[in-house]
């Protein structure tokens, strides 16, 4: 039998758009689970809905595992798509960063994409990423030497 997590909180809301499919706004819940000292896991089931060009509800999981000042991220989603089932998909985004610094974090992304009874679409590159206080900066590059690049900013809150 698996040991208890040693530490679960409530995740708080968060909030996106042009994430899950371009002019839509998603908004996620869940319940965070992390276990480990030294080598760190955290699980993050999370349930969430969509609204704009694409409607629907979104299952979704979230999993960090960390040591030293190496990371995996990864979020998986479901997006089922409650006007057009037929166009419902699988979306996994990945990243595995070094945090050389307590402010910067570097790394590979790996994103996959698969709207159903389609082809599967996968995009890799490079990222960085800037904490400044609890604002959270990230600059993505997508496909660089495969197709023609594609550039991805984000900004995050931590509250």
């Amino acid at each position: 039998m698996p040991a208890a997590p040693s530490r679960t909180t409530i995740d708080p809301a968060q909030a996106r758009y042009n994430y899950e499919a371009v002019r839509s706004a998603s908004a996620f819940v869940g319940a965070n689970a992390g276990w480990g000292q030294t080598v760190k896991l955290n699980v993050t089931p999370m349930i969430g809905g969509v609204l704009g060009d694409v409607r629907g509800l979104v299952p979704a999981l979230r999993l960090t595992v960390a040591w030293w000042k190496l990371d995996l991220y990864s979020e998986s989603e479901v997006v089922v798509d409650l006007g057009d089932p037929g166009a419902s998909f699988f979306y996994q985004w990945s990243e595995l960063g070094v945090s050389p610094l307590g402010w910067l974090r570097a790394g590979l992304v790996v994103q996959r994409s698969r709207v159903f009874q389609t082809p599967l679409d996968i995009q890799r590159g490079l990222f960085a990423s800037v904490t400044v206080g609890f604002l959270t900066m990230t600059l993505y590059e997508l496909n660089a030497g495969w197709t023609t690049p594609t550039w991805v900013g984000a900004v995050s809150v931590s509250l």
